[in-house]
Parts: structure tokens; sequence; C-alpha cells
């Protein structure tokens, strides 16, 4: 479930895992660890989109990251897991096109209504 895990300084942890795998590990780090997601981030990578979520645990910054094809944009939502994980992933749908499946609000969170479908203003095209 681990691609890789990197300590550059104190209190900064950084893993790498599937994306398959990022709401076990998201529930795992706040009830198994009693961690609190600050936030998430959104990236296009040019093929593939990264996904970052930040948890604060006890002081230590777990950054846990994954890999969406460009050609898929979809994973899994950890909403469901995670509840303060819903505005960041209808955020970043927004934004970037990439679909939360399972995410129990889907609606748009920062866009106007009438923004034209399939525009994600943080997209390279």
């Amino acid at each position: 479930m681990l691609l890789s895990i990197s300590l550059p300084r104190e209190k900064r942890i950084f893993i790498e895992i599937p994306r398959k795998a990022c709401r076990k590990v998201a529930e795992k780090l706040r009830l198994g660890f009693h961690g609190r997601l600050s936030t998430i981030t959104g990236m296009d990578l040019g093929s593939d989109f990264k996904i970052v979520y930040h948890f604060d645990i006890k002081g230590v910054l777990v950054n846990v990251a994954t890999k969406v094809p460009k050609a898929i944009a979809r994973i899994d939502s950890i909403t469901p897991a995670v509840p303060s994980a819903n505005f960041y992933e209808r955020e970043i749908t927004d934004l970037l096109g990439i679909n939360f499946e399972g995410h129990p609000e889907p609606k748009r969170a920062i866009l106007p209504d009438k923004w034209p479908e399939r525009r994600y203003p943080l997209r390279k095209w």
C-alpha cells in the first residue's frame, strides 16, 4: 500500500500511496492516529494529477500523495471517512475536474452555476 516515504525534516513526513488506498489510509490517519485534515492540494502535472492530503497528527505534518491519471480523472472520496474533506474535494472538482466518487454532496463549491461544463481553471490543456 505504500509506494514511498520520506522524512525531509523534523515533524514532516511525505508518503506516496496508490490512489485506490486513499480512503483507507485517510480513515486510519484520522481514527487510528487522531489526525486532523488540514487541507487537500490538487495539482495538474500534465498527463497526471497529483492529490496531496495534508494531515496534522499531534504537531507532525503528514502529507499523503497519490497520482490520478488525467485520462481517468477520478478517485474515491475520503469524505465518508473524513467529513472535513467535503469542501476541499468539491473545490478540486471545480478547479481541476477530478471526480471524487462516493462524495455525499457532489455540487459546485466555488465556481458559479453558469460556469461552462468541462472548463477547469487550474487544468493544463
